[in-house]
Parts: structure tokens; C-alpha cells; sequence
């Protein structure tokens, strides 16, 4: 079974641990969770592999739907 992807931007490194823990806890054998604390971090690593995106709305330098819409034309 393949792994499924899950990539968690936020800039509160709060939200990302809380998230991260969640999805793991869970989910751990067949999940993978990256986690980005700004989203220019995680921008070159968007790609059309990700099965689920978790992204802040309001982060500094770039709002959450562009990032969101940046992703879809991945």
C-alpha cells in the first residue's frame, strides 16, 4: 500500500505539532507528514503527489489561498 502524503503549512509551530501528532497518532503506518512553519519553505516541494494539504489562512509574506491556488497549478 502505497503511503499517503500529507503536508501541513503554519506558520504557529503550535499548529503544525498539533496537527502532525494528530495525523500520526492515528494514521502513523500509512501516513507521511511534512510539516513547514512558512510557506516559502514549503513551495518548492509542492507537487502533484500530496493527498492532503493543511494550510494557515493568514501567514506572514503570503496568505493561505495563494499558497492554496499556487498548489492546484502543481
Amino acid at each position: 500500500m502505497n503511503r499517503k502524503r500529507v503536508v501541513i503549512v503554519d506558520d504557529s509551530v503550535a499548529f503544525c505539532d498539533l496537527w502532525s501528532n494528530f495525523i500520526n497518532e492515528r494514521y502513523e503506518d500509512v501516513v507521511t507528514v511534512e510539516v513547514y512553519t512558512h510557506p516559502y519553505d514549503a513551495l518548492p516541494k509542492i507537487d502533484g503527489a500530496i493527498d492532503l494539504l493543511i494550510c494557515d489562512l493568514e501567514m506572514p509574506g503570503m496568505d493561505g489561498k495563494k499558497f492554496v491556488d499556487y498548489a492546484r497549478q502543481k
